[in-house]
């Protein structure tokens, strides 16, 4: 049967969507980099969500703009490419300034009076805190990729936010963290902590 014209263009733009899928596909987020980010939490702590809900209330009701789940790539030390990717629970306002903010929770173990929360950062952010907090490393550019509700805050994907990103001695990163008894809807409890 000889194919009309009309089929052959059919199959050329089906193909060349397949591409395009294709093409789109392996410029996203790799998944392991989503994965590493959340793996440890959701293993451990299946209601990290409900918590991560209350931290957003909490920031509500100071009056606190924010973004949250917040796609970073950061750069540490002149690197020109990113050293790491973390995704912040939010990204709030600290003046005029982005700050990284940390839901952590534990039915286990008692973070608002622990004195070390390395155990319960990822890989990734194991790395790139301490710079945040003018330990180890110094953070030279960080970039947004992505995020729910950037527009609360300005931002846009892509955008650099290096001259505004907040770093600080002890305070860069700010954790909001339960205590064991607590449950996942009480009331955060704020700290620093130096990794």
């Amino acid at each position: 049967m000889k194919k009309t014209i009309l089929q052959h263009l059919k199959g050329i733009l089906f193909f060349l969507g397949l591409a395009l899928n294709v093409q789109l596909f392996a410029q996203a987020t790799p998944a392991s980099e989503i994965t590493e980010e959340t793996t440890a939490t959701v293993v451990t702590e299946p209601n990290w969500k409900v918590f991560e809900g209350t931290v957003n209330t909490y920031l509500t009701n100071k009056g606190t703009k924010y973004a949250t789940q917040v796609s970073l790539d950061v750069y540490l030390d002149n690197a020109t490419t990113p050293t790491k990717r973390i995704v912040a629970d939010v990204l709030f306002m600290n003046g005029t300034r982005y700050q990284v903010g940390d839901a952590k929770a534990s039915v286990s173990k008692d973070l608002a009076g622990a004195a070390d929360l390395t155990s319960v950062c990822t890989a990734n952010q194991k790395v790139i805190y301490p710079a945040i907090n003018l330990v180890k490393g110094t953070v030279t550019k960080v970039v947004v990729k992505g995020g729910v509700n950037l527009a609360a805050i300005n931002l846009a994907v892509d955008r650099d936010i290096t001259t505004s990103f907040y770093t600080a001695a002890k305070t860069g990163v700010q954790f909001f963290v339960t205590k064991p008894a607590a449950a996942y809807t009480t009331a955060p409890f704020p700290r620093y902590m130096v990794l």
